[in-house]
């Protein structure tokens, strides 16, 4: 395990288990290493052309806070958890986001694109959820190991609430079919269509607006250009756009 991120775990009570009042062997507690997570997430989200700068606590939260500098996986993860939280609209039983953050994670492998990040990471999670056999009920459960404790299954409840399971791989296949329908799109107006449904019409029009104002200044500042063959708009490139003029020659 790189940089034994193990180390930095802690032993915890849990009112929930039946040792909780007897119990004053603290080997016998609960593991928890938040702090070991939040290493491990960051040593895979690492590429060498990004400062990390975010708090180790960004890494596991649902809606992460808007910075500038955050890295590709946490933009993959934050768009995961948005489609996610579309799709269940509050479901008790919806996939929970340490198990998105992780998988994502595993199947990461440091593209500094954020469109290219995100479809190799819904093409690649399922490729990370393990099957094992479990002697004491001798069954095959599902187990997606904790990466700093892999005493933990962060997909243990999946035995006690089947639903949960289903709803993971529901979700896991809308998302690999929703991602893959939108970057076949060409011309922003059409990759907006695509997106509105499983990312909230309401937000995906709120940021082409913005995209397209900001198009538009670095048009009209003569910064915008084309890369040449591939047509794609931004502030570096080959080919200068020139500037709309919708009121003739004069």
């Amino acid at each position: 395990m790189e940089k034994n991120y193990e180390s930095l775990a802690i032993r915890i009570t849990d009112k929930e288990r039946s040792n909780y009042y007897t119990d004053t062997i603290a080997e016998n507690w609960m593991k928890c290493n938040p702090f070991g997570y939040g290493g491990w997430f960051f040593n895979a989200a690492d590429v060498s052309t990004l400062r990390k700068s975010m708090m180790l606590s960004e890494a596991v939260n649902p809606v992460p806070k808007y910075s500038k500098e955050k890295l590709p996986l946490q933009r993959v993860v934050q768009i995961l958890k948005r489609h996610r939280d579309m799709m269940f609209n509050g479901d008790e039983d919806k996939p929970i986001s340490i198990i998105i953050t992780t998988l994502a994670s595993r199947a990461y492998d440091k593209e500094t694109s954020i469109i290219d990040a995100l479809t190799n990471v819904v093409a690649n999670m399922r490729t990370y959820i393990e099957s094992r056999y479990n002697p004491n009920t001798g069954k095959v459960v599902k187990w997606i190991p904790n990466p700093v404790n892999p005493e933990e299954n962060f997909a243990d409840k999946w035995v006690e609430h089947p639903q949960r399971e289903k709803n993971f791989y529901k979700w896991l296949d809308q998302v690999e079919s929703d991602i893959q329908a939108i970057v076949q799109k060409r011309g922003l107006q059409y990759i907006a269509e695509a997106m509105k449904k499983p990312f909230g019409e309401q937000a995906v029009t709120k940021t082409f607006s913005t995209l397209g104002e900001r198009n538009r200044n670095l048009r009209e500042s003569g910064i915008l250009k084309m890369a040449a063959g591939t047509g794609i708009l931004s502030s570096v490139g080959s080919v200068t756009t020139a500037a709309h003029n919708f009121h003739g020659n004069d």
